[in-house]
C-alpha cells in the first residue's frame, strides 16, 4: 500500500539527496520483524550484536529503498505484556485489553525494545513515526533520548471504521495521544491532515488533560499551545497541495514515473484485449481495482452499475480485480440478485506490479468510488496510465473518484478526471451512473480528460523531490517546537 510505496520510493530520494549534501538528516530505519514470516533477505546485523545479546533480541538489517533498514524481532513474557500494556495506559492512555495477537505479539515487543536500541545509536536527531504501528514506539524513544517526534498519518481509524472507531481500543487512542506527545504531526495530504485533527482533538485534548497533574504545568502549557495551532491549521486552504503550519502539515506522496513513460503500446494493446475478451459484445469496460472493503466504495459502484443498464440503458461491463477470500461467494449472490451477473466479471488473480500498470492503462473508465481515502494512490496511478497511453497514441482512462481524502487535490473534476461527492461515508450510486454515462456518450470529453490527466500526472506536486523539501521544512519545525518547550 502507500506505507510500503512510501519507504520504497521516497527512501532513495532522501538518500540521494543526503549523499549530494542537499540535506543533514540521514534517514535510519527501523520496523518490527513478523516472527511468523520467513527470513527472506534479512540478515543478523553485526553492528547491534551488544544490545541485541543484553535485552535478547535479535536485529536483522536488509536493504529497502537503496537504503539499509534494520528489523527488530523480540517477544515479551506473559509478565512482561502485562506490565507493558499498564505502562501504555498509565503514560499515554492507552488501552490494549481488545487488541488482536499481532498488536501483543509484534508491536507491543518493538515498542518496548524500540527505546534501549535508539539509545545504542549515537547522533539521532529526531525521530519520525510512521502510523499508528510505531506511534508507541516514537513516544517512548522520545522520553528515552530526549528528541523531538514527527508523527506521519498514512491513514487514520476515524476513516478506516468509516466515522465510528472503537474509542476503547488500542488505534484510535494511540492516533489521539499523537497530537500531544508528537512535537509535530504530517498526513499524506492536507484534506486527510484535518480530518485526523477535527475527529482526534477534542478526545485528544481530554486525555492530556487528565495526564496534567502527571505531566506538569509546562507540559499542559505546550499542550495547549499546539491545540490553539491545530485549530488555527484548519482554517487555511493547500498551496499546491500541501499546507505547512507550526505543528501540523499535509504533504502530498510521490509517484515514479519511469516504468509508466516505458511501457509500449504493445503491452497496452495486449491488456486491453484481455478485458474485451470478458465482455466481447460490450460498448464500455469499467474497471475497478482494490480491497473489497466497505470503505473502498464496491457496493455503491454494483448498484450504479445496474442502474446504467436498466435505466440508463448503457451497455457496460465492470471487471472487478481484487483478491477475494470467503467474500468472493456473497459478492456473486449479490451480483446475481441485482441482475448484472453478465455484466461483472471478478478477477482474483495476484498481479505483478507490470500487470497491474498494464491493466490500469486499459479500461475506458476507471472506478475508484472510495468513501474514505487518506492519499489515494491508485489515482494518481491512473493519471499515470492516460500518460503511458499518450505517450503511446492512445487514449487513457478516464479515472472516476470519491471526492474525499487526497482525491480531492489529486484531480480536478471535469478537467482530469471526475469526482463524485461523498457525504458521511456514503455515494450516491445515482451520481456514480450519471457520470459514467456522459462519460460512455461523449467521447471527445473522454479524449481530453486523458490528455489531461497525463499533463497532471507530471506536475512537479508529484515528485518525491518535493515531498522530501516540505519534509524536511517540517524537521526543522519540529526540532524548535522541542526546543522551546520539552527542553524548558
Amino acid at each position: 500500500g502507500g506505507l510500503y510505496r512510501f519507504a520504497v520510493e521516497y527512501l532513495p530520494v532522501w538518500r540521494k539527496a543526503f549523499e549530494e549534501k542537499e540535506t543533514n538528516f540521514e534517514p535510519l530505519v527501523f520496523a518490527p520483524r513478523d516472527i511468523s514470516a520467513p527470513l527472506g533477505d534479512l540478515v543478523i546485523e553485526p553492528g547491534f550484536k551488544d544490545i541485541a545479546e543484553t535485552h535478547n533480541v535479535k536485529i536483522y538489517s536488509a536493504v529497502r529503498g537503496n537504503v539499509k533498514c534494520y528489523f527488530l524481532e523480540s517477544t515479551l513474557n506473559e509478565n512482561e505484556l502485562f506490565d507493558f500494556h499498564h505502562t501504555l495506559w498509565e503514560k499515554y492512555r492507552i488501552k490494549s485489553e481488545k487488541s488482536s495477537s499481532y498488536y501483543n505479539r509484534i508491536l507491543c515487543p518493538f515498542w518496548n525494545h524500540m527505546p534501549e536500541v535508539a539509545k545504542s545509536v549515537e547522533n539521532i536527531i529526531l525521530i519520525d513515526a510512521q502510523d499508528w504501528l510505531s506511534f508507541p514506539g516514537g513516544f517512548l524513544v522520545k522520553e528515552s533520548i530526549e528528541k523531538p517526534l514527527i508523527c506521519r498519518f498514512h491513514s487514520g481509524e476515524f476513516g478506516r471504521a468509516m466515522g465510528k472507531p472503537d474509542m476503547e481500543n488500542a488505534p484510535a487512542r494511540i492516533e489521539a495521544a499523537a497530537l500531544y506527545e508528537a512535537d509535530y504531526v504530517v498526513g499524506v495530504s492536507v484534506p486527510e491532515m484535518k480530518f485526523e485533527i477535527t475527529n482526534l482533538l477534542p478526545f485528544s485534548g481530554r486525555l492530556s488533560s487528565e495526564l496534567k497533574q502527571q505531566r506538569g504545568r509546562e507540559w499542559y502549557n505546550y499542550q495547549l499551545w499546539k491545540q490553539r495551532e491545530y485549530r488555527r491549521f484548519l482554517f487555511f486552504d493547500s498551496d499546491k497541495m500541501h499546507l505547512i503550519g507550526k505543528n501540523a502539515a499535509g504533504i502530498p506522496n510521490g509517484i515514479i514515473l519511469d516504468g509508466w513513460k516505458k511501457i509500449k503500446k504493445e503491452e497496452i494493446l495486449k491488456a486491453k484485449d484481455l478485458l474485451r475478451r470478458n465482455f466481447p459484445t460490450k460498448d464500455k469496460i469499467m474497471l475497478f481495482i482494490g480491497r473489497t472493503e466497505r470503505r473502498k466504495g464496491l457496493p455503491p459502484l454494483l448498484e450504479a452499475l445496474r442502474k446504467l443498464k436498466y435505466e440508463y440503458h448503457q451497455n457496460v461491463g465492470l471487471v472487478i480485480a481484487s483478491v477475494m477470500n470467503d467474500e468472493r461467494t456473497e459478492y456473486e449472490n449479490k451480483i446475481r440478485e441485482m441482475g448484472i451477473e453478465n455484466d461483472v466479471v471478478i478477477d482474483s488473480r495476484w498481479l505483478s506490479e507490470k500487470e497491474k500498470m498494464a491493466l490500469l492503462c486499459a479500461p475506458d473508465i476507471l472506478a475508484l468510488p472510495s468513501l474514505y481515502e487518506p492519499f489515494g494512490l491508485v489515482t494518481l496511478e491512473g493519471l499515470a496510465a492516460d500518460l503511458a497511453c499518450e505517450q503511446n497514441h492512445l487514449t487513457g482512462p478516464v479515472v472516476v473518484t470519491g471526492d474525499i481524502g487526497g482525491m480531492k487535490d489529486i484531480m480536478r473534476s471535469g478537467i482530469d478526471g471526475f469526482k463524485v461527492p461523498v457525504e458521511d461515508f456514503s455515494i450516491e450510486p445515482e451520481l456514480l451512473a450519471s457520470v459514467t454515462a456522459m462519460i460512455m456518450e461523449h467521447p471527445e470529453l473522454h479524449k481530453r480528460l486523458s490528455v489531461s490527466g497525463a499533463k497532471r500526472v507530471e506536475d512537479d506536486i508529484f515528485k518525491w523531490e518535493n515531498t522530501l523539501r516540505h519534509t524536511l521544512r517540517i524537521y526543522e519545525k519540529a526540532i524548535q517546537n522541542y526546543s522551546k518547550w520539552e527542553s524548558e
